[in-house]
């Protein structure tokens, strides 16, 4: 038996749509569903009650945040394994039997990912670096993106391979089985992280202190990404994108030397400058570098550069006062 808890915020037909795909999928692992609900303001609760009357509820009656919710689903929950998922995603088949096969496969595993993908099934990314100069550096430098494309270029589903994290490597929040007896030995969930690299946090944690996390690339499932930050209007946005960047910077201060918060904040203003300009070349030039998509995130990267000249700003002050 495994507990499955969907946490969801004002995503009333993606939460349903989880639930009905998982119906769906062909799952030999027996397993309860429960949503915890984030004081939806949009009959969430009353449609999944509607809909999916089996499905257990717990409705907060304030918005505790991912990680809050991750860790009073947690508490309710009674299986060694539990997985936690966004209500954006897209379960296929066999999803919740390939996770549960997963922990045979290796030791002191903590936590299990699987292969996201695209609506049309293209590659997504399902791990990423933690917080730290190194990714920095990695981004400016497109490192990182390089290598997705020669992923996604050689991508074959339903290829079985298992791929253990180094340390300095998170698996995505949007679906993670989690190990119950590891997760409260290592106190769940930092809940200063209202929203982002809370994931980031417990894997690098969990890593540290000898277990291994693991993505299981032949357990795929369809992410919608950004089912409550990306809806509404850019002035919306802009809460997420430095509530963002804040949740990074905190990591930073919480694993690593009080420098390394600089260096990350030059590297990454660089990196949004040069993704800027690009855009900007783009733009007059009337180049393809950028598609449509792509074009809507020029406003982003525009004010991640003004929360990070701000930052700047501020600590070049604050050593001025010293």
């Amino acid at each position: 038996m495994v507990d499955l808890i969907i946490v969801s915020y004002n995503t009333r037909e993606l939460t349903n749509q989880c639930i009905t795909s998982l119906y769906n999928s062909y799952n030999k692992t027996k397993y309860s569903i429960t949503v915890l609900d984030n004081n939806s303001n949009d009959d969430t609760i009353s449609s999944i009650r509607k809909v999916h009357p089996n499905v257990k509820i717990i409705a907060n009656d304030k918005n505790v945040g991912f990680a809050g919710a991750v860790n009073m689903g947690m508490a309710n929950s009674q299986s060694e394994w539990v997985i936690i998922a966004n209500s954006d995603l897209i379960f296929l088949d066999n999803t919740i039997d390939e996770l549960s096969n997963s922990v045979e496969l290796t030791k002191n595993i903590a936590v299990v990912g699987a292969q996201q993908e695209h609506i049309d099934h293209t590659l997504q990314a399902s791990m990423r670096f933690v917080p730290s100069i190194k990714s920095a550096l990695r981004e400016l430098l497109f490192i990182d993106s390089i290598k997705n494309v020669f992923r996604r270029l050689s991508w074959k589903p339903r290829v079985r391979r298992q791929v253990l994290l180094g340390r300095m490597q998170y698996i995505d929040g949007a679906l993670m089985m989690i190990n119950r007896k590891i997760f409260f030995a290592l106190d769940g969930f930092d809940e200063s992280y209202f929203f982002y690299s809370e994931e980031a946090d417990f894997c690098y944690r969990a890593s540290t202190s000898g277990y291994v996390n693991v993505i299981n690339s032949d357990c795929r499932v369809i992410h919608l990404r950004g089912g409550s930050s990306k809806r509404g209007s850019f002035e919306q946005r802009k809460k997420f994108i430095k509530m963002q960047m804040d949740s990074k910077m905190k990591f930073i201060n919480k694993h690593f030397p009080r420098s390394h918060q600089s260096a990350y904040v030059i590297f990454k203003l660089a990196h949004y400058l040069l993704l800027f300009l690009l855009a900007w070349m783009n733009n007059i030039f009337r180049l393809t570098i950028f598609n449509s998509s792509k074009k809507r995130n020029v406003r982003a990267y525009k004010y991640n550069i003004e929360i990070l000249f701000a930052w700047l700003i501020k600590r070049k002050n604050r050593i001025g006062h010293c």
